[in-house]
């Protein structure tokens, strides 16, 4: 080697000693804020309904084809779906984990095992619950749609008290609260398309399918019941609901008031689960309601009750909503339709009719 070889390859050792080490990647994973659980909880349930909605709606191919396209050109303007690789509390773990291995087995056409369904159960308490606590009012900005305006951050859960008096104020503004909501999922721009792509999914969409719509609502599990023409929502007269009427005719007199006493409680205690703003004045509403519905089933004969049980159990929860215009339903038909992550799902729909 000779002296300049010699001098190259000195350099280049001190040159590779000294030269500083690549930053290590950081093994501690990112914690995701308030605000982030609270878009990626709303996410996951949103996603699952509209799974069970794709699902319920018999598309053929040819509508399967356009809604996908939609959903694509929705892909590239709304706001993308968390990845969930960010550290979360361990409730909010829960429930991640709990929704995302629903979603999988929706996805795969596979019913909801009683202990899946029992975990989804679990996990949509504690949801509703976080959701409950943290619930604040405060005067709202017009231009402030973030979760945060109306859920104060909780560092711990336990320590809030449900506070009646923001459930009634939040109530009064409902439509602003409408609107956070959407554009939670969707952001600002998203938000906007959907009323351009709403038309455009309203005429895909045949009119049997539209008027299921009207009576849908946010569903993580669909009812077992595959032939029921509401089976991707919540039906009107649900098969519990008929079930649990059933029970209440058979318990004996002396029983009675303890059971009825269970049972109102039990049933508002579930209505939280399922309604996180449920206020109060709510619920003694709806204790009332199923009270007077229940005694009216016991004093009925069995004829009657058969030709009358259905009716029944819609008097527990009536639904009074006054008819949606053509706008605000097709916004509805795409907010469900179009989500970020669809396109998926319609790609297997094509591909699983051209197999057939």
């Amino acid at each position: 080697m000779n002296g300049k070889s010699a001098a190259t390859l000195w350099l280049l050792t001190v040159t590779l000693s000294v030269a500083p080490a690549a930053p290590a990647r950081s093994l501690v994973q990112e914690a995701a804020s308030w605000e982030e659980q609270l878009h990626e909880m709303g996410y996951l349930l949103i996603y699952a309904s509209s799974i069970n909605v794709i699902n319920g709606l018999n598309l053929t191919t040819e509508q399967a084809e356009g809604l996908g396209d939609l959903a694509r050109q929705m892909e590239k303007v709304c706001q993308p779906p968390t990845d969930f690789s960010k550290k979360v509390p361990p409730d909010v773990e829960q429930v991640r984990r709990t929704y995302l291995d629903l979603i999988e087995t929706l996805k795969d056409g596979r019913p909801a095992s009683d202990a899946l369904r029992e975990r989804v159960y679990r996990a949509r308490e504690i949801e509703s619950r976080l959701i409950r606590k943290s619930l604040q009012y405060r005067p709202l900005s017009s231009s402030d749609l973030s979760c945060v305006a109306c859920h104060a951050p909780l560092t711990n859960a336990a320590d809030r008290q449900e506070r009646s008096e923001d459930l009634r104020c939040l109530g009064q503004h409902k439509q602003h609260v409408d609107r956070a909501h959407v554009v939670m999922i969707y952001g600002k721009r998203g938000a906007q398309e959907l009323a351009r792509l709403g038309r455009e999914v309203d005429g895909i969409l045949n009119k049997s399918q539209k008027a299921i719509f009207d009576d849908f609502s946010c569903c993580l599990i669909p009812p077992e019941d595959l032939s029921d023409p509401v089976r991707i929502g919540q039906a009107e007269a649900p098969r519990n609901l008929v079930d649990m009427l059933e029970r209440v005719r058979s318990v004996p007199d002396d029983y009675w008031p303890t059971a009825r006493r269970r049972l109102l409680e039990r049933f508002v205690e579930i209505e939280h689960v399922k309604r996180p703003d449920l206020t109060e004045d709510d619920a003694n509403r709806l204790r009332r309601r199923l009270e007077d519905v229940m005694t009216t089933a016991r004093e009925l004969s069995d004829v009657d009750f058969e030709l009358r049980k259905y009716d029944l159990c819609k008097q527990i929860n009536p639904q009074v909503l006054p008819a949606a215009s053509p706008i605000v339903r097709s916004y509805k038909f795409a907010y469900f339709l179009l989500l970020p992550g669809t396109v998926e799902l319609y790609d297997r729909l094509v591909k699983g009719n051209s197999d057939d």
